[in-house]
């Protein structure tokens, strides 16, 4: 019979801290934290690409289309990341802009379920009870 391997030598515990959570903790929490707000970024940019200005004259033939539908996508994913990442103002900002793709592809029933989901992320936000309606 082949010998067993050794036992992994056992790992100290850390400390109990009583102020709160330890350093630790709140180092792998920001690093998270940052994590979602990059990746938030990048759904936000991806929104804002699919959402190019509108042009007008002989530039708007050759010019790059707006594409709500995909572009709500994009900015609800941002949204949740953002709200993950406990970025309130921003997860409203970007929930805004899903709910205007929504409502400009005649899905108005969608686009109010995205302020819905916005209202209680804006509890610090004048126009809280706007977004709820």
């Amino acid at each position: 019979a082949a010998p067993l391997p050794p036992k992994a030598a056992p790992r100290a515990k850390a400390p109990l801290t009583l102020g709160g959570p330890s350093a630790a903790t709140l180092e792998r929490k920001k690093k998270a934290s940052a994590a979602l707000r990059q990746k938030a970024d990048d759904f936000l940019a991806a929104g804002d690409a699919l959402m190019p200005p509108k042009k007008t004259g002989f530039a708007a033939l050759m010019a790059k289309k707006q594409n709500p539908l995909f572009a709500a996508s994009e900015y609800a994913k941002a949204a949740n990341a953002y709200a993950a990442a406990d970025l309130r103002p921003e997860a409203v900002a970007a929930f805004e802009k899903a709910a205007a793709c929504h409502a400009a592809t005649d899905a108005h029933h969608t686009a109010a379920q995205e302020l819905e989901k916005a209202a209680p992320l804006a509890d610090a936000d004048p126009r809280r009870l706007d977004l709820a309606l």
